[in-house]
């Protein structure tokens, strides 16, 4: 596989995994809220931090090793 496809399969990838996330996270909020538990947030926010959970940390070593790879000078093949 060339760098340009393995990127769009990492991109969507990481796009359906926040997609998953945010709705698994966002009916998870609204089940507990409707059993009447006290909630310090909104649904939306229990959500989204889902996603940055999810998403966060892969994005955060693909730029990390994007970064370290231009420091370096790596030939990165087309």
């Amino acid at each position: 596989m060339q760098t340009n496809q393995l990127l769009l399969l990492f991109c969507t990838v990481l796009l359906l995994l926040g997609l998953v996330a945010f709705f698994v996270g966002r009916a998870k909020a609204a089940r507990v809220r409707a059993s009447g538990a006290a909630m310090y947030a909104q649904p939306d926010q229990y959500a989204w931090f889902a996603v940055l959970s999810t998403a966060g940390p892969a994005v955060l070593v693909g730029a990390l090793g994007s970064l370290l790879l231009l420091l370096l000078g790596a030939d990165i093949p087309p």
